[in-house]
């Protein structure tokens, strides 16, 4: 079968690319665009594949081995819950899950903490910027 007798095979149905020996890098990225579960087919997928994969859904990281921390962060942008496939997750893929409104224990006590107290931050910073404005201290003329 040709490369792109390939390609063609796994555009249609991603998990096609079970049934191919040795598929090329675009065999692969046509294979996990179509369906990114089918990364489960590929042994040692690049970063290009795995990142692709998780593009296509987040949940495809339960199928990647030792995956990156710029994999793990597609994976969870993509889907938060995908933070449960994710072994000692960093507190930047930590938190991108939170933004998901994700609560699980993969996320650290510290990280939640960490987000609440700059969300305070952000309150108080907004609660002073109308506090100004009622005051007259400044205006929005020429800011909008």
């Amino acid at each position: 079968m040709t490369q792109e007798e390939q390609i063609a095979a796994v555009t249609q149905n991603g998990y096609a690319i079970e049934y191919i020996s040795s598929p090329s890098e675009a065999v692969q990225l046509a294979a996990v665009t179509q369906n990114g579960y089918a990364i489960k087919y590929i042994s040692s997928p690049s970063e290009a594949v795995q990142l692709a994969a998780v593009t296509k859904n987040g949940y495809a990281i339960h199928f990647i081995e030792k995956p990156s921390e710029a994999v793990q962060m597609v994976a969870v942008t993509q889907d938060g819950h995908a933070i449960e496939y994710i072994e000692n997750p960093s507190e930047a893929v930590q938190i991108a899950a939170l933004k998901w409104g994700v609560y699980t224990s993969k996320i650290k006590a510290s990280t939640i903490i960490k987000r609440l107290q700059a969300i305070e931050y952000d309150y108080h910073c907004i609660a002073s910027f109308f506090e100004m404005l009622e005051h007259g201290d400044f205006t929005l003329v020429g800011i909008l």
